[in-house]
């Protein structure tokens, strides 16, 4: 009798976390259908490049503006400081934007990209295996196979050795890193993917 009482909450339980990741997939779904409605060209992340701009190419070699992907960029330098650790860099990097909302950021070190990062403009850009801003956290938990850490900057990282799937640390539910899809809150979704030349 206890063991099928077990069994019943059991299975009441994974199934109302699959209905929430259905739901939460509807949801991006409807992202990525909307940029291919809006005629918006889909762009891969293929490993180390999106469009034109590649890791390692020289940031003067990036075109002014690619259709579809972005109308613009923009080189910045950026002093940060860690008064944890007492040390200070200059941060380099492009920033590509489209209508005005920021769509990727490529880090650059010495005049070169040595990263990738699609932002929150990026929903008409995948991965090959069709992941993408904004797409449902609890979803890409299941289907992927991902190394979960926390660096404690606001986010989660999922890592599968060529991207790193970045999802907000107030998404989870009441854990440190995620270990099971439920871990994530309903409407979690990917809010960056990182490529490195690492």
């Amino acid at each position: 009798m206890k063991k099928n009482l077990l069994y019943a909450l059991t299975a009441g339980l994974l199934m109302v976390g699959l209905a929430a990741c259905t739901d939460s997939k509807k949801d991006g779904q409807q992202d990525a259908t909307a940029a291919e409605a809006s005629g918006q060209a889909l762009f891969t992340a293929e490993k180390g490049s999106v469009g034109p701009i590649i890791i390692g190419m020289a940031v003067s070699d990036l075109p002014e503006q690619v259709d579809g992907l972005y109308d613009k960029y923009e080189s910045k330098r950026e002093e940060e400081v860690d008064e944890e650790e007492d040390c200070m860099w200059i941060d380099e990097y492009c920033l590509f934007t489209k209508a005005g909302k920021p769509v990727i950021k490529a880090n650059s070190d010495e005049g070169r990209i040595v990263s990738i990062t699609l932002l929150e403009g990026s929903s008409n850009v995948k991965t090959p295996d069709g992941f993408y801003v904004g797409y449902p956290a609890c979803e890409l938990f299941q289907k992927k196979k991902l190394e979960w850490d926390n660096w404690y900057d606001g986010y989660v990282y999922g890592n599968d050795g060529t991207y790193y799937f970045a999802v907000a640390y107030d998404d989870l539910v009441g854990v440190e890193k995620p270990e099971k899809a439920s871990d994530f809150k309903e409407d979690a979704k990917i809010c960056k993917i990182t490529m490195n030349n690492e």
